[in-house]
């Protein structure tokens, strides 16, 4: 089981995108080619979850519209890590291997990144976003 900053550096957070559905994912990664082959990402019982370093503490975010989930970013959510079984009957997994160690984790701004559309982060501490379109 992981969770949001628990892991890191004082100037690097652990953040988790996790997409509900396998298309909400995909149509993420054919915008973000590069980052979705470069974060560490994890096949999950009905989507993926994808693992991301920033430089801003972030607070937990349900997402909506087309690529419904959350943004696990604190520590009282938590993903469940490979290879545990998710109640589907399906077991997590890695994608392309797991991370080795802090730098497979790429440092991004995530705004930028595609992951959550229309944030901010605010005061450090929490994140404001619109839902998506």
């Amino acid at each position: 089981v992981m969770g949001g900053p628990v892991i890191g550096r004082r100037d690097r957070w652990l953040v988790i995108r996790d997409f509900d559905t396998v298309e909400g994912y995909e149509q993420w990664a054919s915008r973000h080619r590069k980052l979705a082959d470069d974060a560490p990402t994890v096949r999950s019982g009905r989507g993926y979850h994808v693992y991301v370093m920033t430089q801003r503490r972030y607070t937990w975010r349900k997402l909506g519209g087309n690529a419904p989930g959350e943004l696990i970013a604190d520590r009282r959510h938590y993903a469940c890590a490979p290879p545990s079984w998710h109640p589907s009957g399906r077991r997590y997994g890695w994608v392309a291997g797991s991370p080795v160690g802090m730098s497979d984790f790429p440092v991004i701004k995530l705004v930028e990144s595609g992951l959550v559309t229309g944030c901010n982060p605010v005061q450090n501490t929490r994140i404001k976003c619109a839902q998506h379109h």
